[in-house]
């Protein structure tokens, strides 16, 4: 019996059945390990029962994949082997039509995503996506369309408002290219030809321009203004970012459950240490009596202060711009999509 679209979208893998047979030898397969579905051309050639894989369900929709497979019967009944033209020529034309950069996102980052060694995690996911806004104008393209000077003209785009964000689409581009040339859709990778390139290359540390240090002789004074500084938070802050050396955004979004006072260690979770591996920070003398003013300041001001507060903050509610990272009202992690 024929298949349906709407058949085709629920399959799922089960050690019950895992393929799922629309006739004439077309059929399609669900895989447990990639978690996708292919479609395949079963026939027999000089005696021998053999299949050919014609593509994705992702790229390859029903209606595709009939047309591949009578194209196939078409060649078997001539007496050539579909699998020998097909590894040859014949796929060529259906990769032009249907291999939009869109698709190829789509299929590159899953692959990423579900990769049994290193996998992407839930927040480079998210970044991959934002970053992945700025390549609209490129989406239904056809990767065999796209051109060096097309891309270069994006990028330099993107890079004259913020040339991070550039380098970010140049990474985003090469995974696509990388999976496309793998997979043989496109015959080389065309982002390595813009590492020499005036605009685009990726910049050395030297040519970035650094925040100075503060001078040694205004260091002592520099620490007296803090320390006189009225606002407790603020002042909690620096002192506690020089006892410790953590990232901004570490301690920024330390939250009170993550303070063990018995034991005197901040724990910083993963997601807001750059390797993303946890840490223990020891809480010395001096930052313990800093968060012990805090916190009296903040339980006199916000009468449903609890442990989801946060540490550097007047009442315990978030205070920073979240421009990346954050928190919502309930004290849970987010990461927002910005334009």
């Amino acid at each position: 019996m024929a298949l349906t679209i709407r058949e085709c979208d629920n399959f799922k893998y089960s050690k019950k059945q895992y393929v799922w047979s629309d006739g004439g030898g077309l059929i399609i397969r669900a895989s447990p390990k990639q978690n996708e579905k292919i479609w395949l051309y079963r026939y027999t050639f000089n005696g021998k029962r053999t299949m050919v894989t014609l593509g994705n369900y992702k790229v390859l929709g029903l209606k595709e994949a009939r047309k591949e497979r009578d194209k196939l019967k078409a060649l078997l009944s001539v007496g050539k082997d579909p699998k020998v033209v097909k590894a040859t020529k014949f796929n060529t034309t259906v990769k032009e039509q249907i291999y939009t950069l869109e698709i190829l996102y789509e299929l590159a980052t899953q692959e990423r995503i579900t990769a049994p060694t290193r996998p992407w995690s839930d927040s480079h996911t998210k970044r991959t996506k934002i970053t992945w806004k700025h390549l609209k104008s490129l989406y239904k393209t056809p990767i065999t369309d796209i051109t060096k000077p097309m891309l270069r003209q994006l990028l330099v785009k993107v890079n004259l408002k913020t040339p991070a964000t550039a380098q970010q689409c140049k990474n985003l581009l090469s995974v696509i290219y990388t999976y496309a040339e793998v997979n043989d859709i496109v015959p080389k990778n065309l982002i390595p030809m813009f590492a020499n390139d005036p605009i685009l290359k990726k910049r050395a540390l030297s040519d970035i321009e650094q925040h100075p240090p503060i001078p040694l002789k205004e260091l002592g004074g520099t620490y007296a203004a803090i320390k006189n500084y009225a606002g407790a938070e603020s002042r909690a802050f620096l002192f506690c970012s020089g006892y410790t050396a953590l990232r901004v955004k570490s301690l920024l979004l330390s939250q009170w459950s993550d303070y063990d006072e018995a034991e005197g260690i901040l724990n910083i979770k993963k997601h807001l240490v750059k390797n993303r591996k946890a840490i223990r920070c020891p809480v010395v003398k001096q930052m313990a009596q800093l968060f012990q003013e805090l916190k009296d300041n903040q339980t006199k001001l916000n009468r449903k202060w609890n442990k989801k507060c946060f540490i550097f903050s007047t009442d315990g509610e978030f205070t920073g711009d979240g421009e990346v990272e954050g928190y919502d009202e309930n004290g849970n992690f987010y990461e927002l999509e910005v334009d």
